[in-house]
């Protein structure tokens, strides 16, 4: 065996990853009965000192060799100054432009931008008269930032899952041709899988390989399958029926395996990476010598390879999380009070309304139009419930009070805090004897009791494509879901207490959660997996509730408190103890 063999993965850099452990040891001969992958490649040729150029130079413009006149009297040399001009300048240059920035002749110029047409490196805009880079050229340039990328987000995965596994660990991309290894962590085993960086392997008999493979378009799939698939072991699937099964599981189960398909004695494992399309762009693979990743090992070391896959994943489409500020905001309140809440929207009115805790009173207002007082009430009411029948319900402590029907009923259970169901009804969180219970409750004020939740709830919101109640526990810095036909509840995220406390929650059009943060000045969006989405700044430090309204439910209304702020918080925050709107594009 060679301590150095080579493992079945992808593209890669021609330097050792940093971090990871990458220098050259000694090498253990065995009998070559016994060889793991094939013989060390030939060294490349070195480069003579004098061709050489600094790492300065190849950095620095100001000290890089200036372009010669004899460079640019070819039209090599004059493609290579076209194209470093038009980096620069995106827009692109006129052909004039371009002649008096570069040293050479008119005809060698016109020869040169003729060809570089013809190889589609540049485009002509009629528009502007101008010549600039194409779109094949600034895409090669995303891919190569994309795969550096991959290689950056997946280096510690590498090192964790060798960790793990004790087993070569290697990260690959798709060449076009072949799986590329770009980067790896080796076993410290004295007999070890070694992939070199940069070696290819044959989609059809490597793990990461197949991987690719099995993601292929139609018609790329196609073609391969009708290629020669030459054996490299007495284990290498031939043929093309078998081929494609082999494919069409490695899609359905999410990893691929190889049973010594590329090198006697070794076995090896690789899980797909995606990008925020839904892309393949890398694999990550464990590989190592049959007789220790035995069958009996391959379901555990299957799940760690899976996992480590999606962690990348995760990395690579996550979303930049810096706190933006809002696009818009428009101010609904007429004037600040010491608390407004329940904000809500109402398809017959046309209007946002809320609550003013400080007059007991029902607001109601639009984008451009005064707002107005719809109700005042003689009872303090605890919150608002806009129902999927679009009926306004006011909740005291003791009664519902329906202000589209004008029916007051009886409650029997105090209510802390309530969300609409869907079938005209309301799902609340009540006191009873001491515990936090949910409770169904009907327009003429019947309740019944569903599930016993923790305490510390703060807000809720319902989403009816899941049939979830989300719930905010503010001193935990927890977000759970409650799924009323499973009866199952989960913790979906958890905030840092830096973030804040959340104290608000809302479902938009798009099925996404909202969550904003007491003393946070901020607010989050969500799947309703609990990945953060996006994160915004909020003008006030102590929002009280959220909601989802407008024509078309992309304007998000807040509210607010702003008793017990200090005056200086106040002097920044005017916003504070209104009712605004947040105004989103999409």
């Amino acid at each position: 065996m060679l301590l150095d063999g080579h493992t079945d993965e992808l593209p890669v850099e021609k330097q050792p990853f940093p971090g990871i452990e990458m220098q050259r040891e000694p090498r253990l001969s065995y009998p070559k009965d016994k060889t793991f992958g094939a013989q060390p490649h030939s060294l490349q040729r070195a480069v003579p000192k004098k061709d050489r150029q600094t790492e300065a130079e190849m950095t620095d413009p100001e000290r890089a060799t200036p372009v010669s006149d004899s460079n640019l009297a070819d039209p090599i040399g004059c493609a290579l100054h076209v194209l470093t001009t038009l980096r620069l300048k995106p827009e692109g240059l006129r052909r004039d432009e371009l002649q008096d920035r570069i040293d050479t002749s008119p005809e060698v110029l016109d020869k040169t931008l003729e060809r570089m047409m013809a190889q589609d490196a540049l485009r002509y805009e009629k528009a502007t008269k101008t010549y600039q880079l194409s779109f094949s050229v600034l895409q090669s340039v995303l891919d190569m930032l994309r795969t550096r990328n991959l290689a950056l987000v997946a280096q510690p995965e590498l090192g964790q899952l060798r960790d793990l596994s004790g087993e070569t660990a290697v990260i690959a991309v798709d060449d076009g041709k072949q799986s590329l290894n770009m980067g790896h962590a080796l076993s410290n085993h004295p007999i070890r899988m070694g992939d070199r960086l940069g070696s290819t392997y044959p989609y059809h008999c490597s793990s990461t390989g197949k991987v690719f493979a099995a993601y292929f378009p139609q018609d790329r799939l196609r073609t391969f399958l009708n290629e020669p698939l030459p054996a490299r072991t007495a284990h290498t699937i031939q043929n093309r029926t078998e081929l494609e099964h082999e494919l069409n599981e490695t899609r359905r189960r999410g990893y691929a395996i190889t049973n010594e398909e590329l090198v006697e004695g070794r076995r090896a494992i690789a899980a797909p990476i995606f990008d925020g399309s839904g892309t393949v762009v890398g694999a990550i693979a464990l590989s190592g010598p049959s007789f220790r990743v035995t069958p009996a090992r391959v379901p555990a070391l299957i799940e760690a390879v899976k996992a480590a896959a999606r962690r990348i994943t995760e990395r690579l489409t996550r979303a930049d999380l810096t706190p933006v500020n809002p696009p818009r905001i428009t101010c609904l309140s007429p004037t600040p009070v010491r608390e407004v809440s329940s904000p809500k929207w109402s398809k017959e009115r046309r209007a946002f309304i809320w609550l003013d805790l400080e007059a007991n009173a029902i607001w109601s207002a639009n984008e451009g139009e005064a707002p107005k007082i719809l109700r005042k009430f003689d009872t303090p009411i605890k919150t608002l419930v806009n129902t999927s029948g679009d009926q306004i319900v006011a909740l005291t402590e003791s009664k519902l009070i329906n202000l589209s029907t004008g029916k007051t009923s009886l409650l029997d259970t105090s209510i802390q805090s309530a969300v609409p169901g869907t079938a005209n009804d309301i799902w609340a969180v009540a006191d009873r004897h001491g515990e936090k219970v949910l409770v169904n409750i009907t327009l003429d004020g019947q309740s019944s009791d569903h599930a016993v939740l923790p305490r510390g709830i703060g807000c809720m919101a319902y989403c009816a494509v899941t049939g979830s109640i989300y719930l905010g526990f503010p001193e935990q810095g927890v977000i759970q879901s409650y799924n009323l036909i499973t009866r199952h509840l989960k913790q979906i995220c958890q905030f840092s207490k830096a973030t804040g406390r959340p104290c608000a929650l809302a479902i938009d059009a798009k099925w996404n959660l909202w969550v904003a943060f007491a003393d946070g000045w901020g607010m989050a969006k969500l799947n309703l997996n609990g990945q953060i989405l996006a994160r915004y700044n909020l003008p006030i430090p102590q929002p009280t509730g959220l909601h989802f309204g407008g024509p078309e439910m992309k304007t998000l209304m807040v509210t607010s408190h702003r008793a017990g702020l200090g005056e200086e918080v106040l002097e920044n925050a005017p916003l504070s103890g209104q009712a605004f709107c947040i105004h989103f594009n999409d």
